[in-house]
């Protein structure tokens, strides 16, 4: 059975695929990236919710990441905010 076969799926099959495969092959790469960018000063973990971040409000991602993981993610996120030289122009 497909997702659009589900009799309660409302959602848009497109857009809920462009979405699971930013979800799967983009957020780590750019946790990746932004963690660089910050000279490696913390461990990946922290750099994490820069990924989901641009997902949170179109992407349901409760099955990928549960609440508590994502409430980590957002406080180390604002650790490095808070103690970063690093300016985006």
């Amino acid at each position: 059975m497909g997702l659009t076969d589900n009799p309660v799926y409302n959602g848009d099959p497109i857009s809920d695929a462009q979405h699971q495969y930013m979800a799967e092959n983009y957020v780590t790469p750019i946790a990746q990236a932004i963690r660089q960018i910050d000279g490696n000063r913390y461990s990946l973990d922290f750099y994490m919710w820069y990924g989901w971040k641009g997902l949170e409000s179109t992407y349901d991602f409760k099955h990928k990441l549960n609440t508590n993981q994502k409430s980590d993610y957002v406080q180390k996120q604002q650790q490095i905010n808070i103690s970063t030289n690093v300016t985006c122009e």
